[in-house]
């Protein structure tokens, strides 16, 4: 955008930027500025009486900013590898759930094992 203003390529202002140590100090504050408005956003919508907004952006912290939590898709990992190969399933706290074999045949805590008869 900067760039468009002043009718320069965005690499030479990058560069330009660089190797100012000043505008470097700038850009961060920039960002900052730009954090903040994003907070206060998330906070805005958060306690929104609007159920719609709210769940929105709660489902958006939950998978993108919750991961420390245990929360979200960043949290767990999922491995396939097929035809009969490994099947893991690693949650957040390391616990893996894998492929039962005559050797690994464990139940799950919870786990419904219906008889195929």
């Amino acid at each position: 955008m900067a760039a468009g203003i002043l009718k320069v390529a965005p690499a030479r202002l990058r560069y330009f930027v660089s190797k100012s140590l000043r505008l470097q100090r700038e850009q961060i504050e920039f960002r900052e500025q730009l954090l903040d408005r994003f907070e206060s956003n998330v906070w805005d919508a958060m306690e929104s009486e609007d159920c719609v907004r709210r769940d929105t952006m709660t489902r958006y912290v939950g998978s993108n900013l919750a991961h420390s939590r245990g929360w979200g898709a960043k949290a767990a990992s999922l491995s396939l590898k097929t035809p009969a190969g490994n099947f893991t399933v690693r949650w957040a706290d390391g616990t893996e759930i894998g492929v039962s074999t005559p050797d690994n045949d464990e139940i799950i805590e919870g786990e419904v094992i219906k008889d195929a008869g």
